[in-house]
């Protein structure tokens, strides 16, 4: 991580320790990494540390985890590829979340014009939220994304699948993510990246060696389009 300067942000990365609540049982790669505290913290400090921006996720009740990501590096911009996607994400776990009996306060969903993105999701459904994510900024990687999108949902509950302006269907259950089953990850320690638009990289080339942010060209979304109407929107 040596090849960006430590952005001062506030943020404190989590550690390794204090992620242990959200860790599957028996979670393993297909390249035989386990899913543990460590490997999300270093995914989760990288894309910080590379100015890439926050992943935030914090326990709420028993049950539920609240995840958030911040652009750092795209200010109040989001490329089309990514936003695309990791909106998807968002949604279906938070329309997974509702299926399984969470209710209200919480964000009623996002749209991909927006900078700033939010769910509550299942305490189970937050590591491989956390993996699709971070996976899809660092690597541009949508095998996780892809996997994530793949699990059963309601699409009455669901901004991505459906329209998410039926009846919501709480408390009928959602099926288990599969973890014996993950998909490749393609980050590894130290390859992290951030999309840049070329436009951009005379900017980060005038900077200091320390301070540049390892930069790839943008890539399309990896997943199809969703519905992505936000539930004030009801009619």
């Amino acid at each position: 991580m040596s090849n960006a300067a430590k952005p001062r942000t506030g943020f404190s990365p989590p550690t390794e320790e204090e992620l242990a609540w959200l860790i599957p049982s028996d979670a393993g790669l297909p390249d035989g990494r386990a899913v543990d505290g460590a490997l999300l913290a270093g995914m989760i400090a990288e894309w910080w540390w590379i100015l890439g921006g926050t992943v935030y996720v914090c326990r709420h009740l028993s049950a539920w985890a609240e995840i958030a990501d911040d652009p750092m590096s795209l200010g109040s911009l989001r490329l089309d590829g990514e936003a695309n996607d990791i909106t998807a994400v968002l949604n279906h776990a938070l329309a997974r979340a509702i299926t399984a009996g969470l209710k209200g306060p919480y964000d009623g969903g996002n749209v991909p014009g927006n900078c700033y993105l939010t769910a509550t999701a299942l305490l189970e459904d937050a590591a491989g939220v956390l993996l699709a994510v971070l996976d899809r900024h660092l690597t541009g990687g949508g095998d996780m994304t892809a996997w994530c999108l793949s699990s059963p949902c309601d699409v009455q509950n669901c901004l991505y699948h459906g329209d998410g302006r039926g009846l919501q269907q709480r408390g009928s259950g959602a099926e288990p993510l599969d973890y014996s089953v993950l998909p490749r990850l393609y980050w590894h320690p130290g390859l992290g990246t951030v999309e840049t638009p070329p436009a951009q990289w005379d900017e980060v080339a005038a900077r200091p060696v320390e301070q540049r942010r390892p930069i790839r060209l943008p890539m399309p979304a990896v997943v199809p389009p969703g519905v992505f109407r936000p539930k004030s929107k009801r009619q």
